[in-house]
């Protein structure tokens, strides 16, 4: 009898064992919490299209902090990367812990508001960040029309389900072709499916070295 206690023990210690080898780890906590992206509108008063200016806004929740951010765009046309002249833009400097970002778009055609030295065929996208001291960044980018209409764009936004450790894509821009409902699960989805029937701009979030834990 104490042999078959004995071997029944043996048994459950190698299921015990069997299932702590085999268990899946548990998933690590993502760096982005939650993004939302959409359309501002103003009230009666407000000018913006008057001007042909076209707005857009949204905010990241972060799970940890950051040394630095960066503005990253990625143009595509005709399923073809097209190398945009400073693509990458400094932003924030760091945050110490999980925080929530603010942003706003502003795009503007430079064909019917012109700004002082702008050039023709070209529409300015100005990105301004917000920090969870209330502090603000922005920059500005001239993108050609000849390679994408920023002023005529269907405009949709990522969830936090396209981010990772280091990029938090926040929408893309379309003209011509299809356009997909708002369910696109990744960036790499955007450049593998719709960035073969028109010109597409993706807009994201660089960051550099997440404070992990914090």
């Amino acid at each position: 009898m104490s042999e078959r206690f004995a071997a029944v023990g043996l048994l459950a210690a190698g299921i015990a064992i069997g299932w702590g080898v085999w268990a899946a780890p548990p998933s690590p906590e993502p760096f982005a919490r939650y993004v939302d992206h959409g359309f501002k509108s103003g009230d009666i008063q407000d000018l913006a299209p008057v001007l042909h200016v076209e707005r857009y806004g949204g905010q990241v929740q972060l799970n940890s902090g950051f040394h630095s951010v960066k503005l990253a765009l990625a143009a595509y046309k005709d399923g073809k990367p097209v190398e945009l002249p400073d693509a990458e833009a400094d932003l924030l400097s760091e945050a110490e812990m999980n925080c929530t970002l603010k942003y706003a778009v502003h795009v503007i055609d430079l064909d019917f508001l012109q700004l002082g030295s702008a050039k023709k065929n070209h529409c300015r996208m100005r990105f301004t960040l917000r920090g969870p001291d209330g502090a603000t960044t922005w920059a500005e980018r001239d993108v050609p029309k000849d390679v994408i209409d920023l002023s005529h764009c269907s405009n949709v936004g990522f969830t936090e389900r396209a981010a990772t450790n280091t990029e938090v894509p926040l929408f893309w821009l379309k003209t011509g072709g299809t356009i997909p409902g708002p369910n696109v699960a990744t960036k790499q989805e955007v450049i593998e499916k719709w960035t073969k029937d028109g010109s597409v701009l993706i807009v994201s979030l660089r960051f550099n070295n997440s404070k992990k834990g914090k």
